[in-house]
């Protein structure tokens, strides 16, 4: 399986096993790796939407996490990383 990774903003995913291998499109990835204060696992994608952004006006998408996590990619504010609001209620 081939591994991709994105810059916020980009419009293809570079492959990680071959420079010259590019991904374009609008896709919803399978897995995300968290960054290395949120513990650096690779996590599964359960959902996706596009809302707005938590910083700014702008639509961007927004993938949400197992383990309720989420994250919105804005190009100007780059990975903004959240929890779920669904995660942390006291339902």
């Amino acid at each position: 399986m081939a591994t991709f990774t994105k810059r916020a903003g980009d419009t293809a995913l570079k492959s990680t096993e071959d420079p010259t291998m590019l991904l374009v499109g609008d896709t919803t990835p399978d897995t995300v790796r968290l960054p290395p204060n949120l513990g650096g696992h690779v996590v599964r994608v359960v959902g996706s939407r596009t809302a707005r952004c938590p910083k700014c006006t702008a639509n961007v998408k927004h993938l949400h996490l197992d383990g309720g996590i989420s994250v919105a990619e804005c190009a100007v504010h780059h990975f903004l990383w959240y929890r779920t609001p669904s995660a942390t209620s006291n339902e």
